[in-house]
């Protein structure tokens, strides 16, 4: 490839990930730590000089980073989500106590069992606890902040339409993996429940 080919194509690539990303900030929320499934999470991580390409526009960048640092500089917990903290940590942490002080007596178990055991359903306990907050927290902030999610992604999604048209590149070999088909300049091709491929429309 050219040096051409390989700069549009990097700032493709740029683009999708940053596409990809946004979109699946909005609702509905997945369920897990990842708003994203782990091959695609993974995929942007280890993908992140990449997905900071289209920043070299710093005019295209100054426009619509705006709208992502509303989204990312949103650290506002409300009180109903300070009350919900709260509450989950005290049922955690008495679940995980109770559990174990039942067990350890019960069986008789050494303090070196007790303290693995404790350790053992701690674990999941905590992750299912950090599961919840940071579900509710990319929910809250999710709806709070959809129409600048959506902005940012069809200000993406426009600077994408334009690199096809300007350099005549076949959409069909850009597919963007989405949840939601509410934007302009995409065509769509259902995969399965909040899930879509989108192709730029030329």
């Amino acid at each position: 490839m050219s040096k051409l080919e390989i700069k549009l194509v990097d700032m493709y690539e740029s683009l999708r990930l940053n596409i990809m990303e946004h979109d699946s900030l909005r609702l509905p929320i997945s369920w897990g730590i990842f708003p994203l499934p782990l091959n695609s999470t993974f995929e942007i991580l280890m993908n992140g000089r990449k997905k900071d390409i289209f920043k070299k526009d710093h005019i295209f960048y100054n426009e619509i980073s705006k709208y992502i640092k509303s989204y990312r500089y949103d650290f506002e917990i409300s009180k109903s989500d300070k009350m919900y903290i709260n509450i989950t940590l005290i049922l955690c942490m008495t679940f995980i106590v109770v559990t174990s002080v039942l067990t350890i007596v019960y069986f008789s178990l050494t303090s070196l069992q007790g303290i693995l055991f404790t350790i053992i359903i701690g674990f999941p306990a905590i992750y299912v606890f950090l599961v919840g907050i940071i579900r509710r927290r990319r929910r809250t902030n999710g709806e709070k902040h959809d129409p600048d999610l959506k902005k940012i992604v069809q200000m993406l999604i426009d600077y994408g339409v334009k690199i096809i048209n300007e350099n005549k590149l076949d959409p069909q070999d850009y597919p963007i993996k989405i949840k939601h088909n509410d934007y302009d300049d995409l065509r769509y091709e259902k995969q399965e429940d909040n899930s879509y491929l989108g192709y730029f429309k030329k």
